[in-house]
């Protein structure tokens, strides 16, 4: 899911094969694609926003799509990007937002240049010994992955895949598995660099504060527990892209303030994404 400047959330819903909005007020969904009805996307599993509208990254059919979105948020008008890419699970946009930077294959990072139309690979993820990639996040303090069949997080030089290392400190119980991590999901990172990461195993949401590459903080801090299988976290920013506009890729600019946000047990205190029931 993707959450724009007013605090509604774009939602990718693979199960059912759904492309949503849910309303700041967390009353109100319009669905924007079903390919039960439209027959356009069949699984999405990403989304990304962009300035008329959002980018959504199919699972199923070898594509990325754009959507342009009416005022309501109901579509407009879509189609494929037509660039090669095959299982896209993640996508992220650089902080410049000149590029956009996608999973495929839940192994390689790659990079779609809109300008040409181009597709570069960043990381081949299995010579450099990561299992899997689940969640990807780019911003100006770099670039970070959840590999979860290793139980880590990696970080990067967003143009230098040679810095790729594990920014994690390992526990000792296992040769990949790093502390605080079972099973790792998603992460985002605020303004300021801290990264925040999912641990969907034992229910967690941590931390790793002034995260960049070179400089990493491996210690995870405990943020959240208690949660059921949480699967992603945004961070709210009192700037950012939008539907309507924005600043660009990671929404920051000198002035922003930075809330994580997430929810656990019954009190909601914004938008986090659960696997299960009690999410």
């Amino acid at each position: 899911f993707e959450v724009d400047s007013v605090g509604g959330a774009y939602v990718a819903d693979r199960g059912a094969g759904v492309v949503a909005y849910v309303h700041p007020d967390c009353q109100t969904t319009t669905v924007i694609t079903s390919w039960h009805q439209d027959n356009m996307i069949a699984s999405p599993v990403s989304i990304v926003l962009m300035s008329n509208g959002i980018i959504v990254a199919d699972a199923t059919t070898p594509g990325v799509w754009a959507i342009e979105l009416n005022s309501d948020h109901t579509f407009r008008s879509g189609g494929n990007l037509n660039f090669t890419a095959h299982h896209v699970s993640d996508l992220s946009w650089s902080a410049d937002r000149e590029t956009l930077y996608f999973v495929e294959d839940r192994t390689d990072i790659k990079m779609w240049s809109p300008e040409d139309n181009s597709v570069t690979t960043f990381l081949m993820g299995q010579p450099a010994g990561v299992v899997d990639i689940n969640d990807l996040v780019v911003s100006s303090c770099g670039l970070f992955f959840t590999s979860n069949g290793n139980n880590q997080v990696w970080g990067c030089d967003a143009d230098n895949s040679t810095t790729c290392e594990r920014a994690c400190i390992l526990a000792n119980i296992d040769t990949p598995t790093c502390e605080q991590l079972q099973d790792p999901a998603g992460l985002d990172i605020d303004c300021n660099c801290n990264l925040f990461v999912t641990s969907r195993g034992n229910g967690k949401i941590v931390v790793y504060e002034s995260a960049m590459p070179g400089f990493f903080n491996p210690v995870a801090e405990e943020v959240v527990s208690g949660l059921f299988h949480p699967i992603d976290v945004h961070v709210a920013r009192s700037s950012g892209s939008s539907v309507d506009g924005g600043d660009g890729g990671d929404g920051c600019d000198p002035f922003c303030s930075v809330n994580a946000v997430a929810t656990g047990g019954s009190t909601t205190t914004d938008a986090v994404s659960s696997g299960g029931a009690g999410g």
